[in-house]
């Protein structure tokens, strides 16, 4: 008599490790023809661009060695994909995969060296080869991280030392950017190696499942068998059976899926207990029919789109929506995995698990940070509103915004951003009470109801929480300083549903982030009455300009030594018939947010130099001034920024040396390349640049170095109290000295008393603007001025007078 066939077992963790690092290094050669051509024709461009710009010998040289080891390693993959090496060789493979890697990447590391083109636009178009070339790597070597990391290093880190040794601010920069996109990538290779590592690892596990249920029905036939052909020995044959199917059942029963073998002809032929209580039926009810009668009509529907691809696949899994016993329809998981013998399908294991939970808690709640979305927020709000008792107690509604996100993504990454999001809402949540509803409600935007709150409690707890960002968070190597603004509405005291709580908090926190950020603000009538107003601001200013409800002002520029005006300064004055006159602190900024700065800015521009050119026309050489005009943010971003001032110039027929553009200092570092290339375009048509509001922004000597700054114009605030003996004083002469060694000349803003004046003419200062001279004028009266050849002396002459009377009382 033969003994039963032992069922067949897992196979061990080192025995799984082997397969597993033998199908990723497959993975790794079976890849690596699309990375080695992709390589060579990035290659072929980068010498084909190179050689008409800057011919090299060595650029030949070095594509010959290139495609020498494209060679190479195309032999290797052809090799390995030729003799199929057992698991056991992958280690002595993967080597040669690694080392080929390495070769590859020395090769391209001499590009970053001494291949490196003298042209800019040529060492852009290198640095985008070299980080394509790197940034391949990732999805090409995933099935291993020290294969990626052996060709991504030498391909970057050469070229970042070359960017650091010539030793200039913006290859450093370069630099440091590169080594992080060097950084960056590494950790995706290891996230998707992780990745790669786990389905590979998923796949085996499911092999090891199917050959378990495959060697049950074997060994069941052979028991079967057995029973037919050894009558002698039925009773131990019998007793092996039952221990098989108990340990069967025992394993199949016990898990919460459902499985089941269906057979060529679509009839069930084995179920687990699992499907008595999803499709409330006995087992009897359901093994032996077709699979037609026991699923409901959608489902089978679905279920033979599938089944037709079954043949051609190891296995097909699927999701969707399943209707078992009256009334229970879950969203579930199918997956289905043939039964071939003799290279002829017998039928298909069936493993249908319910993923409705997961698919109900994603639905309402965030996936990032766990917290409940807008949805839950908004129900759990509703709810919290109901069964609140203002007689005892306060309902707070907190909005959250955490301050300058933007910056943080733009200069770290989304993932860097993700990762202080998490640790912001773990900090939050440290300070708030079980019951208390923790939600997010937009990118950065975080939302917290606070039931059965007094006030002592909670300004307690906004006070706890506004103090706990002064350390910073430690993330990837980074230190970052953040900060929240918070808004609070009440219930009741600023409304009693949802929606007008909602807008009141929310008001609350556009306060607090108009104060300057990092602050809490409560909800006030007097916080709505001043949105209310910004809010007719913005629909007044939206028909001003069709309705020329705009002028513009002038005020003079007076040079010192000369007692003449030698320019004036166009500024933008707005009276609505309906707002009557509206300050530009009001109107500008809300015009800078709603775009409408664009076409105002514009129109400035065009009535500035049409002006200016009137002036040309009827005023002597010696009295026409040149016309200063401050651009705002959005219009200096424009990228036909130059085009529209050259077409204005040309229309209006006034002369770009007569023209003075003002800047401020964090408008032009906010994107250095761009502002270098705009200022330059701008100095071609003779216009002056001049950096306004000087000492308010970066204050730095090494941007005054880099851009061609015709002037500088010191703020207000350093001029109030500025004199010998005064720390602003001492400033102010710095400033003018160091300007004046850049060739530059200096306006002092704001000067308003005559010890000002005289000061400011004793350091030396070239130019003042304020009301000791004029107020901003409208033209008519500016015009009178600039005709008069004695009007510096005699604002003077009454500025002296009247301090020599006041002395006197």
């Amino acid at each position: 008599m033969s003994s039963p066939t032992t069922l067949t077992t897992n196979p061990t963790n080192e025995t799984l490790e082997i397969n597993i690092r033998a199908e990723l290094v497959h993975l790794l050669y079976s890849q690596a023809k699309f990375a080695i051509i992709g390589s060579c024709v990035v290659a072929t461009l980068f010498v084909y661009g190179l050689h008409f710009a800057e011919p090299n010998k060595m650029l030949f040289l070095w594509y010959l060695g290139l495609l020498s080891v494209a060679l190479l390693r195309y032999s290797m993959v052809r090799l390995y994909l030729l003799k199929n090496p057992s698991p056991e060789q992958a280690t002595l493979w993967k080597a040669i995969f690694v080392s080929t890697a390495l070769i590859a990447g020395l090769v391209w590391s001499c590009a970053g060296l001494w291949l490196v083109p003298k042209n800019p636009l040529y060492q852009a178009f290198l640095a985008f080869s070299l980080a394509g070339i790197a940034g391949g790597a990732v999805a090409y070597f995933s099935g291993s991280r020290l294969a990626c990391a052996a060709f991504i290093l030498p391909v970057l880190l050469p070229f970042s030392l070359w960017l650091f040794y010539q030793r200039s601010e913006p290859y450093d920069l370069l630099g440091y950017l590169v080594l992080f996109y060097t950084a960056l990538l590494l950790i995706s290779s290891a996230r998707t190696h992780r990745t790669v590592y786990n389905a590979v690892k998923l796949k085996f596990e499911n092999d090891d499942l199917l050959q378990n249920l495959v060697g049950a029905k074997k060994e069941l036939e052979i028991v079967n068998q057995e029973l037919r052909n050894e009558i002698s020995e039925r009773k131990l044959i019998e007793k092996l059976l039952r221990d098989s199917e108990e340990q069967y059942s025992l394993v199949t029963n016990a898990l919460p899926v459902l499985i089941s073998y269906v057979d060529s002809q679509l009839y069930y032929r084995f179920n687990n207990k699992a499907h008595e209580e999803w499709f409330g039926k006995s087992l009897n009810q359901i093994t032996s029919k077709p699979i037609k009668d026991v699923l409901d009509p959608t489902a089978f529907s679905i279920f033979s789109e599938y089944y037709k691809e079954l043949l051609t696949k190891k296995q097909i899994t699927y999701e969707s929506l399943m209707q078992f016993k009256k009334g229970d329809e879950r969203y579930v998981s199918v997956t289905l995995i043939p039964y071939v013998k003799s290279k002829e399908m017998r039928g298909f294991f069936s493993l249908i698990s319910d993923i409705s939970p997961r698919i109900n808690y994603l639905a309402t709640h965030d996936s990032l940070t766990d917290l409940p979305n807008r949805g839950l927020f908004n129900t759990r709000f509703t709810h919290a509103l109901k069964n609140a008792n203002p007689k005892k107690s306060k309902l707070a509604l907190l909005f959250i915004d955490l301050d300058h996100f933007k910056n943080i993504n733009d200069t770290l990454g989304h993932s860097t951003g993700d990762h202080l999001l998490v640790k912001v809402v773990g900090k939050i949540k440290s300070f708030l009470r079980d019951e208390d509803t923790f939600a997010r409600i937009g990118g950065d935007e975080f939302a917290v109801i606070l039931e059965n709150i007094g006030t002592d409690e909670l300004l307690a707890l906004t006070d706890k929480i506004h103090s706990a960002f002064t350390e910073p968070f430690h993330i990837d190597g980074h230190d970052i300083f953040t900060s929240i603004s918070v808004g609070i509405s009440i219930s009741p005291d600023d409304g009693d549903d949802i929606q007008l709580l909602l807008k009141n908090a929310d008001l609350a926190l556009y306060r607090a982030k108009e104060k300057g950020r990092n602050s809490f603000e409560f909800y006030t009538t007097e916080l709505n009455e001043k949105v209310n107003k910004r809010l007719k601001i913005e629909t007044e200013l939206h028909n001003a300009l069709t309705n020329k409800e705009f002028q513009l002002y002038y005020q003079p520029l007076i040079d010192l030594n000369k007692r003449k005006i030698t320019g004036v300064e166009a500024l933008l004055r707005w009276k609505s018939p309906v707002l009557g006159f509206v300050g530009p602190d009001e109107f500008i900024p809300i015009a800078e947010e709603t775009s409408l700065i664009v076409p105002i800015s514009e129109w400035v521009l065009n009535t500035a130099c049409t002006q200016n050119y009137l002036w040309q026309q009827n005023l002597t050489s010696l009295s026409c001034p040149r016309v200063s005009i401050n651009l705002s943010a959005r219009q200096f971003r424009e990228k036909n920024l130059v085009g529209k001032i050259t077409e204005i110039l040309q229309r209006s027929g006034a002369q770009g040396q007569n023209l003075t553009l003002e800047l401020t200092e964090s408008l032009i570092m906010q994107d250095v390349e761009h502002s270098a290339h705009a200022i330059a375009q701008l100095k071609d048509l003779g216009v002056a640049i001049s950096i306004d509001d000087f000492g308010t922004g970066y204050s730095s000597l090494s941007y005054l170095r880099r851009f061609p700054i015709d002037i500088i114009k010191i703020d207000r605030s350093f001029i109030t109290d500025i004199g010998p003996d005064s720390g602003d004083g001492a400033i102010v002469k710095a400033i003018i000295i160091m300007a004046h060694s850049l060739k530059m000349k200096v306006v002092a803003e704001g000067v308003e008393t005559l010890k000002q004046y005289t000061y400011l003419k004793m350091i030396d200062c070239d130019e003042i603007q304020g009301f000791i001279i004029a107020p901003p004028l409208p033209v008519e009266r500016i015009e009178t001025i600039l005709r008069s050849d004695v009007f510096v002396d005699e604002q003077l002459a009454a500025v002296k007078s009247k301090s020599i009377l006041e002395i006197s009382e």
